[in-house]
């Protein structure tokens, strides 16, 4: 009797520990798919990556960042030192938008076609300058001159511009292409006589003694900077 009786509780507990497992593998499962559902309910859409740089025309977007208003909203300003890098982040896939000027936009849409102009932020009214050594009197002083531009960016349409309206090309001087970050160093240590520049650099070289021989509002309405999304 104590055999039997021995037997019967080894196929008790065997038939209970079948059972353990069974519903234990299908609790498992169930709270893997539960764990699966929800994540997928409550998954987080990444931000709005906005490319911008320090300019005046893009104030607003740094003001909203400032006071917040960014906070609570799927919006992320990355900050660049120029547009020549936002285009290339641009297409890169780093940034979905662009505060960039207007023939950067056109540029980056001929390689980009879902590139869409959202909102104009300015007009460039004497923001963007050319600025040449203090002995310079005024633009045909650059001929056969080496000028510092970011050829990738505006820089190019205005030295092109300044030049034809005094009858000359960018064939007339010397081109040579600076990053932005560039600018100042090179003019204060002569590797270039005159920069095409804007912003933090054009302030200080000005202070420098630097002379301002054009700038944007000789070309009013040409500038325009806006935000741009894919």
């Amino acid at each position: 009797m104590l055999i039997n009786h021995q037997m019967f509780d080894l196929k008790f507990w065997r038939k209970l520990s079948r059972n353990f497992k069974k519903s234990f593998t299908l609790g498992i499962a169930v709270v893997t798919l539960c764990t699966a559902m929800l994540a997928s309910c409550t998954k987080v859409e990444p931000p709005l990556r906005v490319g911008a740089n320090v300019w005046p025309g893009y104030e607003t977007l740094y003001l909203a960042r400032s006071l917040g208003y960014y906070d609570n909203t799927p919006i992320k300003l990355v900050d660049y030192p120029s547009g020549t890098e936002e285009v290339r982040a641009y297409r890169n896939a780093e940034i979905e938008a662009a505060g960039i000027s207007i023939d950067q936009a056109l540029v980056l849409a001929a390689t980009n076609p879902d590139v869409k102009i959202v909102v104009v932020m300015d007009f460039s009214n004497r923001g963007d300058v050319i600025l040449g050594k203090p002995e310079m009197e005024n633009l045909q002083g650059l001929k056969a001159r080496p000028v510092g531009v970011e050829s990738t960016a505006l820089g190019a349409f205005i030295i092109t511009r300044a030049l034809e309206q005094k009858g000359m090309s960018p064939k007339d001087i010397k081109i040579v292409s600076l990053g932005v970050s560039e600018h100042e160093r090179a003019f204060k240590d002569g590797k270039v006589d005159a920069v095409v520049t804007f912003g933090y650099a054009r302030t200080k070289l000005l202070a420098a003694g630097a002379k301002q021989l054009f700038d944007s509002s000789q070309i009013p309405g040409e500038i325009v900077d806006v935000v741009i999304v894919s």
